[in-house]
């Protein structure tokens, strides 16, 4: 993929539960400033924050001296969001969880993948050095499903 350097951004975060808010709203301004009628921004920066949330409890067990990193890129038509942390990872995709919903759960957890699934055209996990990453996709102005399609 290749990216419109001129229109980047990167945000970091302390591991603790809230600063994600801030992330959401400089997020929310970069976007902006691409594109002010976006009509996906609720969509990006839920599944953004569900991102940065599921790095702070996850891969950080809430430790505030490690650090989130999310970055935005333009490539075309998409914008595509990288939420670094540095766990090990969880190396699957959503859409081959299987099992029940998380409201049908008896402990209902994992709300965040779903809300990224649901919410995002694409999203896939990865790694680069001693990283961990969730990549999550978005059509610009249009939602579409994983195979392309406007939905």
């Amino acid at each position: 993929m290749e990216w419109d350097v001129s229109r980047q951004a990167e945000w970091q975060m302390k591991s603790i539960f809230g600063l994600e808010k801030t992330i959401a709203g400089q997020l929310r301004e970069a976007v902006r400033q691409l594109d002010e009628a976006e009509t996906r921004l609720d969509d990006m920066a839920t599944a953004v924050t569900e991102a940065c949330l599921n790095a702070v409890e996850h891969a950080h067990a809430c430790d505030p001296e490690k650090l989130v990193r999310v970055t935005m890129g333009v490539s075309g038509d998409k914008i595509v969001f990288r939420i670094y942390d540095e766990g090990h990872g969880i190396g699957l995709h959503v859409g081959k969880l299987g099992g029940s919903a998380p409201w049908e759960a008896e402990n209902p957890r994992g709300w965040g993948l779903f809300l990224i699934a649901s919410l995002a055209d694409d999203y896939r996990f990865g790694s680069e050095g001693s990283l961990s990453f969730i990549e999550i996709q978005f059509q610009r102005g249009v939602r579409g499903d994983r195979d392309g399609n406007v939905v």
